[in-house]
């Protein structure tokens, strides 16, 4: 009589699916064909090695892992009585995952001429790389600068400017674009040193009005000029004129004659300045004398 031993069982063709994982696959699954004459169950004992170290056992692998990572399984044959032989398949490396951008913005979310913009992101990267994204301004479709602010004089009200962020990681691998853009408030103008020449006049003097005219955005100067007649320094006086001179048949000695200058930019109106003569008595003059 003799009784049958049991005979070894053997594991063969071993490979790990997916072939080409990144940060982001769910899991990796250790494959391997089990034989046993004896049609013993496997209990074959499968180990996962990441980077040269062991890290767990199991026919699936979860990680952590990242971009780089050399990834490795063995598969110690088992019937649950006897080991046989020992496999181990290719080994394979993790890719690198794209980052990403999110939640461009630009501040302040306001904006006039002589305000330095800042501009901010999100930044994600699953394989933990730095960030090295980069940062484009443009006014008006067209690239201005780059880094994280903007100069305050690179703009002017109406002006269109956005923030293009493009996700780069410290490996130099690109991943996706965002942007956010404002458009630049109009600044109001402004008008200072009103004037009137002559600033003694008398009654037969035309008199002139000028002026300096201000707009940090350049626009054109299309401020109004209002000219008054009063009885009394400071009142209100009457309506006499609206262009840049006032005729003499306006007003009368000791009159208090006024300009007033309303800054406007062709959108909206700015400061306002004005300036007051007193009208003087005219000098008597006689001619012709003669004796009879």
């Amino acid at each position: 009589q003799v009784q049958i031993n049991n005979s070894v069982p053997s594991v063969a063709n071993a490979n790990i699916t997916p072939s080409s994982p990144v940060a982001t696959t769910p899991a990796l699954t250790c494959n391997y064909t089990f034989s046993d004459t004896d049609s013993d169950g496997d209990n074959s004992l499968v180990t996962w090695y990441k980077n040269g170290s062991s890290v767990s056992t199991g026919t699936t692998y979860t990680g952590p892992y990242v971009g780089g990572d050399n990834i490795y399984c063995t598969v110690k044959a088992n019937d649950g009585t006897v080991d046989g032989n020992t496999i181990t398949a290719s080994t394979v490396t993790l890719g690198n995952t794209v980052p990403v951008v999110s939640n461009v913005t630009i501040s302040p979310a306001t904006a006039v001429f002589g305000t330095d913009l800042n501009c901010s992101y999100s930044y994600q990267d699953d394989d933990g790389d730095a960030d090295n994204s980069s940062i484009v301004w443009e006014v008006n479709g067209s690239q201005v600068g780059t880094g994280s602010s903007l100069s305050d004089d690179l703009f002017v009200g109406g002006d269109t400017v956005s923030c293009i962020v493009t996700a780069t990681d410290s490996i130099g691998s690109v991943g996706n674009t965002d942007s956010d853009s404002l458009t630049v408030d109009n600044t109001p103008p402004t008008v200072t040193g009103v004037d009137i020449d002559p600033s003694s006049p008398y009654t037969d003097d035309q008199l002139t009005c000028s002026y300096t005219y201000g707009d940090a955005d350049g626009n054109a100067d299309s401020s109004t000029i209002s000219w008054t007649v009063s009885n009394t320094q400071g009142g209100a006086g009457s309506q006499a004129g609206t262009s840049s001179t006032l005729d003499s048949s306006k007003f009368i000695r000791d009159q208090w004659v006024t300009c007033t200058v309303t800054s406007n930019d062709g959108l909206v109106n700015g400061s306002s300045d004005s300036a007051q003569v007193q009208i003087n008595n005219s000098v008597p003059s006689v001619a012709n004398a003669n004796i009879t």
